[in-house]
């Protein structure tokens, strides 16, 4: 830059900074005070947490890819900058998640914290990661919503059969077909309940709670054989849902009890869990590494305007 300063360590921080930061706008369509709030924003995070301003523009950009509003970008980035600290993910991957599946499930774009504490405590008290758990509910959240579940419930439900070796993309289309199937019954599947003496429904046609309809499973299935289990288990969730509904009936209703009230009960588990995966020295240098980015993008501020100018001409 004219002084022997290497520049490109200096000014790379800051291009890729203001490049996706455009992209946040143009995604956003955010005013000019609403673009200054949000680059404020990313800004804070990146000198304050293991991210960088850069990686903060990425996450801001999948949630204005979802249309989300520029006051609720700025509440939820926290949240999932937590989640992708303590999942060791990438923050864009957690935003992209979080927010698809959210829309799916009709949640309001204020739950994002919640959304990502339902996230954190079902990895960490199943067997599966953030990106399966994602993957999942990117399959079963459209049809977990119509049935009335909760994001609790249906993680938690993803996270039985995630500790059955089920997970990913198999959870989620077993999930789905399943719910669908007892939401409206084939006729095999009709004769098999009636068999079993078992309801989906109440008496209004409302669908009963999860708790309750494991509980009503583990009673059913408690007198058969393996053969006749198999049987059933084809008949009420069919060949996709079957194997996995089988492991979520043998963990049972207190399993499935345990697990929720853990879940359910999450409020601040990303955080907590982000904190402690950085108490240790490499954790500091990465919050050193990205408070130096910080101050590469503060000195480059003041320098942007003439680059462009001279660049420009």
């Amino acid at each position: 830059i004219g002084l022997g300063i290497p520049a490109e360590p200096l000014f790379r921080s800051s291009y890729d900074f203001t490049a996706g930061m455009s992209n946040v706008k143009a995604l956003s369509g955010a005013t000019t005070e609403e673009f200054q709030k949000l680059t404020e924003t990313a800004e804070t995070l990146g000198a304050t947490t293991k991210f960088t301003a850069t990686e903060a523009s990425e996450g801001m950009q999948y949630l204005a890819m979802a249309g989300w509003k520029t006051n609720d970008i700025i509440a939820a980035m926290p949240g999932l900058l937590d989640l992708a600290a303590a999942g060791g993910t990438n923050l864009g991957t957690a935003a992209d998640i979080v927010s698809d599946v959210m829309t799916a499930m009709g949640m309001s774009a204020d739950e994002a914290s919640r959304a990502a504490d339902i996230f954190a405590r079902t990895a960490t008290g199943s067997n599966t990661t953030i990106e399966n758990l994602g993957e999942s509910l990117k399959y079963a959240a459209p049809a977990a919503h119509a049935f009335g579940l909760s994001l609790s419930e249906a993680a938690t439900i993803t996270g039985m059969m995630a500790n059955a070796g089920v997970k990913g993309s198999m959870a989620g289309t077993a999930l789905r077909a399943s719910l669908l199937e007892m939401a409206s019954p084939s006729k095999k599947a009709s004769e098999a309940m009636k068999k079993l003496n078992l309801t989906f429904a109440d008496s209004s046609g409302k669908m009963k709670d999860m708790k309750t309809i494991i509980k009503d499973l583990s009673v059913a299935f408690g007198g058969l054989n393996e053969q006749e289990k198999l049987s059933y288990a084809e008949d009420l969730f069919g060949t996709r849902g079957s194997s996995a509904w089988l492991a979520v009936i043998e963990q049972g209703a207190d399993e499935f009890d345990r697990l929720f009230e853990s879940i359910d009960k999450s409020n601040g588990a990303a955080k907590e869990m982000a904190n402690t995966q950085l108490d240790n020295l490499a954790g500091d240098v990465t919050l050193l590494q990205s408070a130096v980015d910080g101050m590469k993008i503060s000195v480059m501020k003041e320098l942007d305007p003439f680059l462009r100018k001279g660049v420009q001409w």
